[in-house]
């Protein structure tokens, strides 16, 4: 028992040990946007910037979304989600989407001009077409 136990604190990666970068379309509003801005976009408290639509895109369940969520948003995924839950029904809003990939949130960035996601720190090397602000 003592193995397994010491086996999974060997294997098991820090939360913290995780880094990301909040990318944003460089033509977009965004380029300069703070973590407050940020945070207030993924909670649909901002929608609109310069008359310019703001899209937000989440990464799917995982370390990297609750990463997010607990840095900059200052939530857990259930709570997030309630909230979510909320602004629906209360306030017609769409949750912001998910993507399953790397490629996927950067190409979405890339072709909308109000986008805003994150990726992880390692993958965001050698990118075009999106700019990276001030990681959290």
């Amino acid at each position: 028992m003592k193995f397994l136990v010491l086996l999974f604190l060997l294997f098991q990666r820090p939360a913290y040990a995780l880094d990301f970068v909040i990318i944003v379309n460089p033509n977009g509003p965004l380029v300069k946007a703070d973590m407050e801005v940020v945070r207030d976009i993924y909670l649909g408290e901002t929608r609109f910037i310069r008359d310019i639509k703001l899209k937000p895109v989440n990464s799917t369940e995982g370390e990297l979304k609750d990463i997010f969520l607990k840095r900059v948003v200052g939530m857990g995924l259930k709570e997030y989600r309630l909230h979510w839950v909320k602004k629906v029904f209360g306030e017609g809003l769409t949750i912001p989407p998910s993507f399953a990939t790397t490629g996927d949130i950067v190409g979405f960035v890339r072709r909308e001009e109000g986008a805003i996601g994150y990726i992880p720190k390692e993958e965001s090397s050698g990118m075009e077409g999106v700019t990276v602000i001030s990681p959290p």
